[in-house]
């Protein structure tokens, strides 16, 4: 089975544990949700594997969070005691990181998370069971701010570059999905990818991930046209 089909597997079994009332708060975002943006077939191929499941949620009171993770805790989720990861949970041997849109709720947040939340797209899995999606836009708004949060601007080991990369080189979507965002939000963007494209370990990743001269002029033509967002 291929990295996509895993990926997307692994959405579906915690959306069916979710169930049809908390799937209704929580959209998918991270490195898993690029097997459901990315629609290239060369770039599906290679898209990393994760070994996690992120959801953000939106709430605005630490008591409505106590509510949500009791409800999780009654769906199999349990709290994961092996991580030093606060917001990390375990569905079985799966790892859940569910990431509240408030950030004085767990002391950290994206502050991308809420117009993610605004923003989401509905994705209707194989198995026709409906999920909430973060788009194109807010994929590359989240990562871009993860990485500047963690990423120790180590470009060749990032997997959040390795992510942003992979959907900008296979979502179709993306480019129209931008010129529609809103101001702020496409300037981040087009800030943050100006500042990438000046840092030589950013090109090598570039070419790293397009493997032959005519992707890689592709992938560039790309990475300009969203730095001139």
């Amino acid at each position: 089975m291929n990295n996509q089909k895993v990926m997307i597997e692994m959405i579906d079994v915690v959306a069916q544990s979710l169930g049809d009332d908390l799937l209704e708060k929580v959209v998918f975002v991270g490195g898993c949700t690029t097997a459901l943006l990315v629609d290239d077939v060369v770039t599906l191929q290679h898209i990393r594997s994760t070994e996690d499941v992120d959801m953000i949620v939106e709430v605005l009171s630490k008591s409505e969070y106590q509510d949500l993770c009791q409800k999780l805790r009654q769906r199999g989720f349990k709290e994961s005691v092996e991580d030093d990861v606060i917001c990390r949970w375990r569905l079985s041997s799966m790892i859940v990181d569910v990431m509240p849109t408030n950030q004085e709720i767990l002391g950290f947040s994206n502050i991308w998370y809420p117009e993610a939340v605004e923003f989401a797209k509905s994705y209707q899995l194989p198995s026709n069971r409906i999920i909430r999606v973060v788009s194109p836009t807010y994929f590359l708004a989240t990562k871009i701010e993860a990485f500047a949060g963690r990423g120790n601007n180590d470009f060749l080991a990032s997997q959040d570059i390795e992510d942003i990369l992979s959907l900008i080189d296979g979502c179709s979507l993306l480019i129209a999905d931008l010129y529609a965002a809103n101001k702020k939000v496409k300037s981040a963007i087009a800030a943050a990818i100006q500042t990438f494209l000046s840092e030589s370990d950013f090109e090598y990743q570039v070419q790293s991930i397009a493997q032959d001269m005519q992707h890689e002029n592709l992938l560039f033509e790309r990475l300009i046209e969203i730095s001139h967002l």
